[in-house]
């Protein structure tokens, strides 16, 4: 259904249209659906092809600093001056560093080495904070922290692996950190300082990819801090059904909006991975998460 609905081509390029028939198409998209190519091949079925295609409209669609625009309302790729945005940079790296294991080709680590070092110069401040694209850094935005990926990050930009390993992890983990600490709920926000204190209280469509991004860490690498976090979480989101987990979210938990979907039932089940005896509840949330079906692109994605 993704490949049918989403993904578009034209020529030698292809991307994940935002919604359906408009013919927009953002960075965070091209990283998901390169995850998705890599991850869904198998040794019967390869999306090489696809991949191929959509890491070409990433270069062609770059800015001055090697990183792609976030935002196109068509298929032609070109600097169009609309800046770059850090979480679609996260994914798209670490869909080509697992490219080259899932393709058999080392090339894809070569280009993934040099997209880091973009990343590192223009993404992220020296003491390790991430900001949130190369043209602004008012804020922060939690969901773009991904400490798993950092890891991969550093085995691949080697001569950088101190600040992917030490510093980028430190920083931004205490930022999750401050973050979690501020309700009882551990729901995320939005957006925050530079300190992790949240500005808008509410857990909507960009926070919700926080649990995902911690659930990784702790599931490929036993991370203490992201088990912690997501205990916390976790217990929350264990004394709710699934069939009324619905979003946004005031982080107090003491209100839901109206939107029952995908990123609010299957990242917020990534929050139970940590305790065994919340398999039952983990249950329930992906047969509700499956039963949803066709939804719109970020839903899906």
């Amino acid at each position: 259904y993704y490949l049918k609905d989403k993904y578009k081509e034209s020529g030698n390029y292809a991307a994940i249209e935002k919604d359906h028939g408009s013919n927009t198409y953002v960075s965070e998209g091209t990283g998901y659906g390169m995850l998705m190519m890599v991850y869904f091949s198998d040794n019967t079925t390869s999306y090489q092809s696809q991949f191929d295609k959509m890491w070409a409209f990433y270069k062609a669609g770059s800015n001055e600093h090697g990183l792609m625009n976030w935002s196109f309302g068509t298929l032609t790729p070109s600097d169009n001056k609309a800046n770059a945005a850090t979480d679609a940079e996260m994914d798209v790296a670490a869909a080509l560093i697992m490219a080259s294991y899932q393709f058999g080709d080392e090339k894809y680590l070569d280009e993934a080495r040099t997209l880091l070092q973009n990343v590192k110069k223009y993404e992220f401040e020296d003491n390790g904070l991430h900001k949130p694209g190369d043209a602004w850094n008012d804020k922060k935005n939690p969901s773009y922290v991904a400490p798993a990926y950092y890891r991969l990050f550093a085995e691949v930009d080697k001569d950088n692996a101190e600040f992917w390993n030490t510093t980028a992890m430190n920083a931004n983990y205490a930022l999750l950190e401050t973050n979690s600490a501020e309700y009882s709920t551990g729901l995320f926000d939005n957006w925050s300082d530079a300190s992790g204190k949240g500005m808008d209280k509410y857990y909507g469509y960009d926070a919700a990819r926080t649990p995902w991004r911690l659930a990784q860490d702790f599931y490929w690498f036993g991370e203490s801090k992201a088990k912690t976090m997501l205990d916390k979480l976790g217990a929350w989101v264990s004394s709710k059904p699934a069939s009324e987990m619905k979003g946004t979210i005031e982080r107090s938990g003491s209100q839901m909006w109206n939107d029952h979907n995908s990123t609010f039932v299957a990242t917020l089940m990534t929050s139970l991975v940590t305790d065994a005896s919340r398999q039952d509840k983990m249950e329930e949330y992906w047969k509700e998460a499956v039963s949803l079906g066709e939804e719109a692109y970020f839903e899906q994605s």
